[in-house]
């Protein structure tokens, strides 16, 4: 994984907490219902990210043999009516 992947990864991370500990901040007197959904919706936020993230590296690879490093060749076939 590309450090710059990681970086964006922990960066998002970081603002979930943020956001949270802000929340815990501006509300005191919420109850346990609050809070869970408070990280239950930040916590979803931040998995769609990260998600997102990752679907965006395995594109970036080009999928090569794990042996050899070679990728592999896609051959067209003449097209016939």
């Amino acid at each position: 994984m590309k450090d710059t992947v990681r970086e964006q990864m922990l960066a998002g991370a970081e603002r979930a907490g943020n956001a949270l500990a802000s929340w815990v901040d501006e509300h005191p007197e919420a109850g346990q219902d609050a809070r869970v959904t408070q990280v239950l919706e930040l916590g979803q936020a931040l998995l769609r990210e990260l998600l997102a993230l990752m679907v965006g590296a395995g594109r970036s690879r080009s999928l090569a043999c794990p042996r050899c490093g070679l990728r592999p060749v896609r051959r067209q076939r003449p097209r016939t009516l």
